[in-house]
């Protein structure tokens, strides 16, 4: 359907008619079948292929009624002026722009959708030409025009104008493919950051304070509704970065939890913006669709960079209207769960939270100690106050509502911001932090009795507590050595009471099993935060007695009182050797899993600190009461008892598996054979399976069918190609013409990637088995798989080439180090002289240059980037003069400016830093570096979007 841009060839109303009858199919007016819904869609794929469509296009909206036909006209002049682009007249483009604005406004009932689409198209216009000049005053001249109309339709038009103008300056997937390099978005990005997203959230407060004053919006929902949107899309903004390498992965980065406008924002970033965000959290309190953008909002509010503003002056002025707006409505929260706890909500709760941790996180205690000391305690109040709301609900709310825990973590995180840094921590912020510590172990408590009395059987893949909760844990215990006398004193006290009676519980058979599971609960829970609380995790370090304790430990010996760390251990210690002593004796009915489980973790995070004491890695001298309590007789008789603990458990993990221990003598006796025997057995499996596929005629109950067929069938293979991978180690030799695990391994590779479809590997489960599978196979036995047929290795190419580019990043992982094993053989193969598989040659032809234009040219994940390296080193060393000649192709495809630079680049990465095509790891090592510069020189203007 191609033509002038009179659109003379064809009769409008003709056209019309046919794009009429299209969209009544599309949209399901008419009765749809599968030829229907196929020439509705080619209708519409060739009206958008009409060269310079402007003219046609805007007879048939002034003509058109249908929306999905005005929907779909919009398309067609966004992509002509997409890709008619560098023919386009500045003009030309402004006068498409300002007609589809036009005719926008002129139809004030058209579809929400329809209407999107033509200002994504007005908005690309824009984008196209935002460098020119007077285009950016052009845009706010036609915004605030609409935005400051009395006219909701109008102002619902300038906002939504205004937020698709957002989407396409944004590094999101939501700005449009136009085909240009991508120096030309970065370009246009940091000029519209420059002013024009400043001058869009200034628009948008404007309106926002007008609801504010107003105290009302029942008639302007919408409006206040897309000003919002609008408001926090900019409050979202990732500003471009200055380390270009943070953008090589993709045209979008990773998100930051800050907002980081600059200095330029200042004089926007006052008090006042507070106060009119806080007004609308209480104007849409009873709305949730708008509360819920208010709500992150402020919290973005709570994350400016401290870098925006002007001097610490500002900044305290700034977090001092922030504090005060935020305890205005968490103390309305907290007086309303105290006068009805039902209508209190986990996501008010936890974005109440989310707004206290971010404000926290991002001043610090450092500004915090700048307010006057009536402020400080106004917000710790409030704090404290939030915190405590939080884990009262946390203790009672159900499993499938976790709004309330995420509320504690978020209120942890705050107060983390202010104790981690003990420099900065004040005397009177002490006793805060030392309550928070015990509403957390109070509210364990009181969870414990709930959770045991609920009686819920626990799922087996549930995460043990001290994993789960291993971040609050260490956040709980960083309060708690503010104070650690106090914070000791507590556990010790409630250790002190509650471990004798659970004691005395184990050996009592007539007791009240609620209570016996209420002890269980509470005795856990204890030693866990006990264990946080004395020692930190110590993975790769050397494990150190915090300094807060070392401290408390020469107080107590000044003082002449007990040190509370060493009365801990010792009760512990104690409620062990009990427990041992009724295993002994057979009284196990009331013993408990998880609290023997809990008492380990205690001792694996206690021994190594304090059982394995070395004075000499402590920069001040530890307390002789200290030294005397766990380096002398008394630690080692609890190494001792420890030892002889952990032996009861491996020799009844072992007493009925003597089997396990087999003479090397006896690794080719007759178990072998019976296990060659399997592998035969399970050969002849795989090729009946697979003949009986290739046979069957599936209807859409039999794909489901097939499908599970194929995942358990892969699920198998997988397990003997790990089995494989051990047996590498074996002393046994397999025998002339013995199968081994991997001959059946490769025989189902063989037998099952031909039934493979693209459906089946978009199916997570079977793409994770199936690339785990070939990982698997190529680590343990390369050689074999890189000796596959030439049938085989082609299926490899399709289904690796899907791998890579899957959103799956262990998926894309798997295949490019399977790539990267069968590269290798085949470049040792090369370095030694020996003969390669034929067929494997094509198959490096086809990933150099994939892998290549993949991390080259396309948008991937960053963590993929040093894989990706040394995947493409191989396929490079394994055929430079293919690779040469795509360079040499590339090049030549490259407009006149770019060539050299292009040249250059490439010539640095196979030649700069002494590399050679060698596989070592010097070269391995090398090449990364020089991949990394490279992507850094060329991206920019390779990458087309």
């Amino acid at each position: 359907m191609s033509g002038s841009g009179s659109g003379g060839h064809r009769n409008v109303d003709e056209l019309l008619r046919m794009l009429t009858q299209a969209a009544d199919c599309m949209m399901g007016v008419t009765p749809q079948t599968a030829e229907t819904i196929k020439h509705a869609e080619q209708v519409f794929l060739d009206f958008k292929r009409t060269e310079r469509p402007y003219e046609l296009c805007f007879q048939i909206l002034d003509a058109a009624s249908n929306d999905y036909v005005i929907f779909e006209t919009f398309e067609a002049i966004k992509e002509g002026v997409i890709r008619e682009f560098s023919v386009l007249e500045s003009d030309a483009i402004a006068s498409i722009r300002d007609n589809v604005l036009s005719f926008i406004t002129r139809r004030q009932g058209l579809a929400s959708f329809a209407m999107t689409q033509g200002l994504a198209c007005v908005a690309i216009c824009f984008k196209l030409s935002w460098t020119h000049a007077g285009v950016a005053d052009t845009f706010f001249e036609q915004a605030e025009s609409l935005i400051f109309q009395d006219d909701s339709f109008m102002q619902s038009v300038g906002l939504s104008l205004s937020r698709q103008m957002l989407h396409e300056f944004s590094s999101s997937s939501k700005s449009s493919a136009v085909g240009l390099a991508w120096e030309f978005h970065l370009t246009a990005k940091r000029s519209f950051e420059q002013d024009a997203l400043k001058r869009i959230f200034v628009i948008a407060v404007r309106v926002l304070r007008v609801f504010t004053e107003q105290q009302s919006y029942a008639s302007h929902y919408h409006v206040l509704q897309l000003t919002l949107g609008v408001a926090e899309a900019v409050l979202r903004w990732q500003f471009c970065p200055a380390s270009v390498r943070r953008l090589l992965g993709s045209f979008h980065h990773v998100t930051s939890p800050y907002f980081k406008p600059g200095p330029q924002w200042a004089d926007v970033l006052v008090p006042n913006l507070c106060d009119i965000f806080f007004k609308l959290h209480v104007l849409t309190s009873d709305e949730p669709d708008l509360l819920h953008p208010t709500q992150q909002c402020l919290i973005q509010l709570g994350c400016v960079a401290t870098t925006s503003f002007n001097d610490v002056v500002q900044q305290l002025e700034y977090l001092g209207a922030y504090l005060r707006g935020l305890g205005g409505i968490a103390q309305s929260l907290t007086q309303l769960a105290q006068h009805n706890m039902a209508a209190v909500t986990g996501s008010t709760t936890l974005a109440q939270a989310s707004m206290l941790s971010s404000v926290m996180r991002t001043f610090r205690a450092t500004s915090l100690s700048g307010l006057d000391e009536g402020e400080q305690k106004s917000v710790l109040n409030t704090f404290t106050a939030l915190t405590a709301l939080s884990l009262h609900c946390m203790t009672m709310e159900e499993d499938d509502d976790p709004c309330y825990a995420e509320a504690f973590d978020a209120c942890l995180n705050g107060w983390l911001a202010i104790a981690e840094d003990e420099s900065q921590v004040q005397a009177s912020w002490q006793p805060y932090l030392q309550q928070v510590f015990q509403q957390y172990v109070d509210s364990r408590m009181q969870k414990a009795q709930r959770d045991a009395l609920a009686d819920e059987e626990v799922e087996e893949e549930t995460e043990a507590d001290d994993v789960l909760y291993h971040d609050q844990l260490c956040g709980v215990a960083t309060l708690a050595r503010v104070l650690p006398d106090q914070s000791l004193g507590t556990l010790l006290q409630m250790l002190s009471t509650k471990v004798p009676a659970y004691m005395s519980m184990l050996t009592t058979t007539d007791q009240d099993q609620a209570a016996v599971c209420v002890a269980h609960e509470e005795v856990h829970w204890l030693l866990l935060i006990s264990a946080a609380v004395l020692a930190d995790p110590h993975e790769g370090e050397v494990p150190l007695i915090p300094q807060q304790i070392t401290a408390l430990a020469l107080q107590c010996e000044q003082s002449g009182v007990s040190n509370p760390a060493v009365s801990i251990v010792r009760h512990v210690f104690e409620l062990m050797q009990h427990e041992h002593r009724c295993f002994d004796s057979g009284a196990v009915a009331n013993l408990s899993p998880q609290v023997a489980a809990s008492t380990m973790f205690f001792f694996q995070r206690v021994a190594n600190t304090y059982l394995l004491l070395d004075e000499s890695s402590y920069s001040q001298p530890l307390s002789a009461s200290l030294v005397a309590a766990f380096k002398g007789e008394g630690g080692a008789h609890m190494l001792a008892v420890l030892f002889q603990k952990m032996r009861v458990h491996v020799v009844q993990l072992f007493k009925d598996v003597t089997s396990y221990w087999i003479s090397p003598a006896l690794s080719s006796g007759e178990h072998n054979a019976a296990l060659a025997f399997t592998y035969t057995c399970m050969q002849r499996f795989l090729q009946e399976w697979a003949g009986a596929n290739q046979t069957k005629v599936s209807s859409s109950l039999q794909e489901d069918e097939e499908h599970d067929e194929v995942l358990l069938v892969l699920q198998v293979l997988h397990e003997l190609a790990s089995t494989e991978y051990f047996e590498n180690f074996d002393l046994h030799e397999t025998g002339p013409g013995e199968t081994e695990a991997g001959d059946v391994a490769l025989l189902g590779i063989n037998l099952v990637v031909p039934l493979l479809t693209t459906e089946m590997l978009q199916e997570p489960l079977i793409a994770k088995t199936y690339y785990a599978l070939l990982d698997m196979a190529c680590e343990g036995f390369p050689e074999k798989v890189y000796h596959g047929s030439a049938e085989l290795l082609q299926q490899f190419v399709q289904s690796l080439t899907i791998g890579v580019q899957a959103l799956s990043g262990n998926v894309a992982r798997c295949s490019l180090a399977i790539l990267q094993n069968l590269a290798s053989v085949h470049l040792k193969f090369l370095e030694r002289g020996h003969s390669v598989n034929p067929a494997f040659v094509d198959v490096v032809k086809h990933f150099q240059r994939f892998v290549f234009d993949w991390f080259v040219l396309q948008s991937f994940d960053m963590d993929l980037l040093d894989l990706a390296s040394g995947t493409l080193f191989f396929l490079i060393c394994c055929d430079m003069q293919q690779f040469e000649a795509m360079c040499t192709e590339l090049i030549a495809a490259q407009p006149a400016e770019s060539k050299e630079r292009l040249s250059s680049a490439l010539y640095a990465l196979v030649h700069d830093n002494g590399l050679q095509c060698k596989n070592t790891r010097k070269n391995r090592t090398i090449f990364t570096k020089n991949f990394d510069t490279f992507l850094m020189a060329v991206r920019a203007f390779l990458v087309k979007r």
